[in-house]
């Protein structure tokens, strides 16, 4: 292979890295955004939602349980 071809193999494989990087990068941020509290809109925030309900609702079992 001659110097250009080698030239041109190595800049292409170093745009598709950087591409590859770059998409990567934007699918970990998005998939971090739906991890992270942030008032209401993550998936993060409507688990703590369920979880919240669920304790109260095992708190009213016990309860129930407790005055029989």
């Amino acid at each position: 292979m001659s110097r250009a071809e080698w030239t041109t193999d190595i800049t292409v494989f170093v745009l598709l890295a950087g591409f590859c990087t770059t998409v990567l990068r934007f699918y970990i941020k998005a998939i971090l955004h739906e991890l992270v509290p942030n008032g209401g809109d993550s998936l993060r925030d409507r688990i703590d939602v369920i979880e919240r309900r669920q304790a109260h609702i095992y708190d009213l079992i016990l309860e129930a349980n407790l005055k029989r």
